[in-house]
């Protein structure tokens, strides 16, 4: 599972850098636009951060889709261990014990 997380802390810092380009940007416009008066430097800027927008986006779109493959991945590996060790405790329990698989069983019909 390693690989799926190192990939999604590296997005997700990429992204976070990405997200102080709001800050960065009006800076910049208070410093060197209102100074100029440049329409063409307020252009690019804007245009810079609209791009920067998209790309933070796009990074958390295929973040997410690493986090989920990774659900995935762990839920295939350990879903019918885990399912198997609750169902084998409950039997071992004895009558009355079943209450782990309410849940479950409200979860399956809903979906």
């Amino acid at each position: 599972m390693r690989p799926f997380f190192l990939r999604a802390i590296g997005l997700s810092f990429i992204a976070g850098v990405l997200a102080l380009s709001p800050a960065l940007y009006m800076l910049e416009v208070y410093g060197r636009v209102v100074n100029s008066r440049s329409l063409t430097t307020l252009l690019m800027l804007t245009l810079a951060v609209i791009g920067a927008y998209v790309v933070m986006e796009v990074l958390e779109w295929v973040r997410a889709q690493i986090v989920l493959h990774a659900g995935q991945r762990l839920d295939s590996r350990l879903g019918e261990r885990i399912f198997g060790a609750v169902f084998l405790r409950s039997l071992q329990r004895g009558p009355g014990a079943g209450q782990q698989f309410s849940a479950f069983n409200v979860y399956t019909k809903n979906t």
